[in-house]
């Protein structure tokens, strides 16, 4: 047979992808892992139909006929049910089929599939549940395909393939499971006979039926353990066995071609892929379609449609939507009637458009400059009129023509982030499909960004459809925000927020990029010097960036004992490389060597590319909703993971300048960490060390030696010491992850925590008020109302529900960590503004604020800025910055 048939098992996929791939945001990355094992899927088989099947929720017709059949089973955790429903949608906008339905599972859909055409076509089963290997039949053309995970491949399971791993063919091994029972399924099995005992079984007769009638013959000890569990050996017979005819689904009105991958729409399926954030699995995807001619390069709708006639299209709750063109009079008179108006602009900011409460949608051509500067105008005397997303582009837009705005912008995607903040940076459908149920209209996905930079009708129409739906996102999204109490949170912190970030983000910093190519060139000697005693050591030269090749010269060469296994060998990571650093010259260089070539990459070449040749100043993109406690990050580059502490990352930061009659000012919380530590423990020893003005870590180890803070017997040894159990209370570290840090054995580390706990009473009492808080209500709340919810605060999972409550005290700390500096960034940014002052705002880094201000006003600004911070809310122990100047970042 020419044709394949490919039948992916959905759920096996997404659920082993989902529990093995769970990041550490709690983010899993199973949408994409099972979209990339379709593509992969259907390179390796060159399928010509496809076929999704899918469990029902709810109970099955085996579960009626077992009532404890799967009764041991976890519950679905509901992140799983939302990737799942994910998946669900991408599929059916690709128009592939999903076959599911109520009461049967994906193993007898699947069986009733092959079937029905594996006379029509070879039958490819993508699955690693063992059960569907009773399908597979050389004769038949039907075959398994089982991920090989050490090899990174799929593996195809024929008659011999099943043989050589189970000793036994596809036919028997339905008898062979059912001898067995399955725990994960609450199949009982035969008390008594595993693997070995199974297989004796089954290599001398043919089936269960065979063994009973030869009863007689086996060995007293089997033949007893056979005997006494008859009946339930027959009732996992039937749990297990494919081939009973009251778990067929009946196929009848079912044809081949209805599978047939030529019906797919790959450019519907392509933009669901690339709305949703899937970007990379997107372009594989499209390079696959058109390589097999199923998307074309003027597959996207297009026209030269006059944009002064009216588009007309239904949105998503099937009120019409039309776009008619405006001029800046007819806007600004619109914007003057309205209460609330969206506004959305094109990526090329050419073309804004605006939705009313009615529905009712305009676009106004924006690239002339007299008219983008009025328009500019009119968003900043009516900001607190718009909702928007992305609404730092419409702040960039209007700082250019006024410095100020009347009000506050609107985004939902920051209003969104605050209900999920394990979403960040979301795109118009998704959150109208998260937040409304709603599936708005998509245009081709040639286009691959958000918005279209033509002005055709179909680019029209879909920006004329998502400005007319972020109004009703923004109204759902404010329900909900009031709902869950997050409304005060989002008003007075964060939305205020958006235009200091969006003006530091217009600023940006000088860099000297001579400076840069210097520290790059020596750099790179360096490296090259490094490399030459790497390879003098073990002998031969070898890619050490290769984890691979790595691997054997430390391993095999050296013969340096690596602990940590991974499936493809021993670990290299650096957490096994530093642990071995003291012991071997070589490892010390390799770790060296990497550090060094990761500011090569990341912060000589990177911060070359990012340079705007304009201004030679560097315009670093900061998020928002970039963490899940509320911390800014920062991207393109990201300036959080220059390294404060070595010698090459203060060169770094030394090339970070100060314009020409200006300075650079840092101003840096004092380990506001543990302030709020000790403000929310309320512990009398904690909050007394700070309300002293002592220093923390000497103060604590002086504590825990049971000294005096002045004694001379206190090491930097043990300020060190006290400083990372400082910090592994925070971070919620074990016993065993700070026995590593420190070198020294579990139980001293585990009697250091013990110890620091016996001390400090408030905090253990903190911690478990924060756990049970969470346990109660599913997630931890700062005292200013950030939320972080926890799905495995209860899970049944000890591993995941551990995590979880170090997430919980961690989360706890480092959201109000960052409420305070947000609040400090908008008080100390009104002050400036208040105080009429030449001082611009450039970046945040963690605890730090960083301002450029002319040299007559530095002093002052100084000082402004230190009083803001150290005055932006009240604590029951004070909040602490440094402040100090300079020309360049580096010797702040």
């Amino acid at each position: 047979m020419d044709r394949k048939f490919l039948i992916i098992d959905g759920y096996n996929i997404i659920y082993r992808a989902f529990f093995a791939l769970m990041n550490g945001t709690g983010k899993t990355t199973s949408v994409s892992v099972f979209f990339t094992s379709m593509l992969n899927l259907l390179k390796q088989t060159d399928a010509e139909y496809l076929a999704v099947c899918m469990d029902s929720r709810g109970d099955t017709l085996r579960k009626k006929d077992y009532a404890q059949y799967k009764a041991n089973r976890e519950k679905t955790p509901p992140e799983l049910h939302k990737e799942t429903d994910e998946i669900r949608f991408i599929l059916s906008s690709f128009g592939i089929p999903v076959v599911s339905e109520v009461g049967y599972e994906a193993d007898d859909l699947i069986c009733s599939l092959q079937g029905k055409y594996c006379n029509d076509a070879e039958i490819y089963i993508a699955s690693g549940d063992k059960d569907l290997l009773q399908l597979v039949s050389n004769d038949k053309g039907v075959f398994q395909l089982r991920c090989d995970a050490k090899e990174d491949r799929w593996v195809i399971y024929d008659d011999d393939k099943v043989i050589e791993r189970y000793g036994l063919p596809p036919t028997k091994i339905a008898s062979y499971l059912a001898l067995l029972g399955d725990s994960s399924d609450n199949v009982p099995g035969v008390a008594g006979i595993g693997e070995k005992s199974a297989r004796e079984l089954l290599s001398s007769y043919e089936n269960i039926d065979d063994i009973y009638k030869n009863i007689e013959a086996l060995k007293p000890a089997v033949r007893k353990k056979i005997e006494s569990g008859k009946s339930d050996a027959y009732a996992s017979l039937k749990l297990v066995s494919l081939s009973e005819e009251e778990y067929r689904y009946d196929l009848k009105n079912d044809c081949l071609e209805d599978y047939s991958i030529g019906k797919i729409n790959a450019a519907s399926g392509i933009s669901a892929l690339e709305e949703a954030g899937y970007i990379r699995v997107a372009g594989q995807m499209r390079k696959y379609m058109r390589d097999k001619g199923l998307i074309k390069e003027n597959d996207a709708r297009s026209g030269n449609a006059n944009t002064s006639k009216a588009q007309n299209g239904n949105d998503a709750s099937g009120k019409s939507v039309l776009c008619e063109a405006a001029n800046i009079s007819s806007v600004e008179m619109l914007i003057e009637k309205s209460d609330e108006i969206s506004v959305l602009l094109d990526k090329t900011a050419s073309n804004a458009f605006f939705s009313l409460n009615d529905g009712k949608t305009f676009v106004l051509q924006i690239a002339d400059d007299k008219i983008k500067s009025k328009f500019a105008a009119l968003i900043a005397d009516n900001a607190g009129k718009i909702v928007t997303i992305n609404a730092k582009e419409l702040y960039k837009l209007s700082k250019k023509t006024c410095d100020s705005s009347n009000g506050f912008i609107d985004d939902i995607n920051v209003e969104s982030y605050l209900l999920d903040s394990t979403r960040a940076q979301e795109t118009i459908p998704y959150l109208a499909r998260t937040h409304l149920g709603e599936n708005l209209y998509r245009k081709s996905a040639q286009e691959p960004s958000l918005f279209s930079t033509g002005d055709d009708a179909d680019s029209l129409r879909t920006n004329a459809e998502y400005a007319a739906a972020i109004l009703r996102i923004h109204r759902a999204l404010h329900e909900k925000l009031k709902k869950e109490d997050l409304l005060k949170t989002y008003e007075e912190i964060e939305k205020p927020l958006i235009p200091i970030i969006s003006g530091m983000e217009l600023a940006g910093i000088y860099i000297n990029s001579n400076e840069i190519r210097k520290i790059e060139s020596k750099l790179k000697e360096e490296v090259q010097k490094l490399e030459k005693q790497i390879y003098g050591i073990v002998g031969h030269e070898f890619n050490i960036q290769s984890p691979k090749q790595l691997q054997d010269a430390l391993a095999n060469d050296m013969r340096i004992p690596l602990a940590k296994k991974t499936h493809t060998g021993f670990s290299t990571d650096q957490q096994t490389l530093e642990e071995l650093a003291g012991s071997y010259e070589v490892i010390e260089l390799v770790l060296e060597y990497k550090a060094k070539v990761k500011l090569l990459q990341t912060y000589t070449v990177s911060l070359l590319d990012e340079i705007d040749p304009s201004d030679n100043r560097l315009h670093t993109t900061f998020l928002q909703t970039g963490t899940q406690t509320g911390r800014f990050s920062s991207v393109r580059p990201n300036l959080q993971n220059i390294p404060a502490r070595t010698q090459e990352g203060n060169l770094i930061r030394g090339c970070f300048t100060a314009a020409n009659g200006c300075k650079l000012i840092s101003c840096d919380y004092s380990q506001i960490e543990l302030r709020v530590l000790a403000h929310l423990s309320r512990d009398d020893a904690l909050c007394g060390f700070f309300k002293e003005d002592l220093d923390v870590h000497r103060a604590t180890a002086a504590a825990l030696k049971g000294v005096d803070y002045h004694s001379d017997s206190i090491t930097d040894k043990d300020r060190s010491s006290a400083k990372t159990i400082n910090f592994a209370v925070i971070y919620g570290m074990s016993a065993f992850s700070l026995a590593k840090i420190l070198k020294i054995s579990g139980k001293d580390a585990q009697k250091f925590i013990d110890s620091y706990f016996e001390l400090f009473k408030g905090v253990v009492e903190l911690k478990n008020r924060i756990i049970e808080t969470a346990k109660d209500k599913g997630y931890v709340i700062t005292e200013f109302g950030r939320k972080r919810y926890l799905n495995d605060i209860t899970s049944p999972n000890r591993i995941l529900m551990q995590k979880a409550e170090r997430q919980a005290l961690n989360s706890t700390i480092q959201g109000e960590a960052a409420d305070i500096m947000k609040i400090a960034m908008r008080k100390a940014a009104d002050a400036i503004k208040g105080n009429n002052m030449d001082v611009r705002i450039l970046l945040t880094v963690h605890d730090e604020i960083i301002s450029e201000a002319k040299e007559d006003c530095v002093k002052d600004a100084k000082a402004l800025i230190k009083a803001e911070m150290e005055n932006a809310v009240k604590l029951t122990v004070p909040l602490k910055a440094n402040a100090s100047d300079s020309k360049t970042w580096g010797s702040i």
